[in-house]
């Protein structure tokens, strides 16, 4: 996540996953959620069909149908709240810094670490990628930025500080 400064604010959040596709996350959710509960109802509902009594090849191939079936959909409901543990970057052109902010597990922020753009040795884009390196070569910050109105406003971001 990229948090730059605003015109008529100090600092704006520009989070280019979120912001620009809540509907997304929304619909990729309920798709989860439904995935996940009609898995676990047909690992049960495997059961309701009448099989041969005496048929014990057909009662291993339903308990391992509906136990693949019963797992997929655990992992379906339990892959929905994953929490996000990309930190946050927030680029500060009125004070002239970088500060990378992490959250914790209930969501509250913290500022891990505050770089001056000045002592940066490096700060550029390659191949839809910043990486930004510290005076003794350390990388800093690495993130992938997938959207193109993102990586504009951070090249004027950093163009301003500049």
């Amino acid at each position: 996540m990229v948090a730059l400064p605003d015109t008529s604010q100090m600092t704006a959040q520009i989070r280019p996953d979120k912001a620009t596709a809540p509907k997304t996350v929304v619909l990729r959710q309920a798709v989860k959620m439904v995935a996940g509960t009609s898995l676990i109802l047909s690992a049960v509902g495997v059961w309701l069909l009448p099989s041969g009594a005496g048929d014990a090849a057909m009662q291993l191939i339903k308990l391992v149908f509906s136990f693949s079936m019963l797992g997929l959909g655990v992992m379906c409901i339990s892959a929905m709240d994953q929490p996000d543990d990309e930190p946050e970057i927030e680029f500060d052109t009125i004070n002239r810094q970088l500060r990378i902010v992490e959250f914790d597990n209930l969501g509250h922020p913290a500022v891990t670490s505050c770089h001056d753009l000045d002592s940066l040795s490096e700060l550029n884009f390659q191949d839809g990628s910043l990486t930004a390196r510290d005076a003794d070569g350390n990388q800093v910050v690495a993130l992938s930025i997938h959207s193109k109105t993102t990586e504009r406003a951070l090249r004027a971001a950093i163009n301003d500080a500049g």
